[in-house]
């Protein structure tokens, strides 16, 4: 739930600040990252990252696996 309303905060604040579409947001914690994304128009993709993580790959990873889930999932 938490996710959801986190992607739904940041998809508003893309668009309202006239950033283009929304893509993934990213939340860094002491203990690492939480990486957020959207999945189709019902599902959310939340990857937890240690704080050593390449980000770059993760981001390339993330984006291929949320385009993988929505089509699994039919979106």
């Amino acid at each position: 739930a938490m996710s959801a309303a986190l992607l739904g905060m940041s998809e508003r604040i893309v668009r309202e600040l006239g950033r283009g579409a929304f893509n993934l947001a990213m939340l860094r914690g002491s203990g690492g990252y939480t990486i957020i994304t959207r999945c189709g128009a019902d599902a959310v993709l939340t990857v937890l990252a240690t704080d050593t993580a390449k980000l770059g790959l993760i981001f390339l990873d993330v984006t291929r696996a949320a385009k993988d889930v929505a089509r699994l999932l039919g979106s």
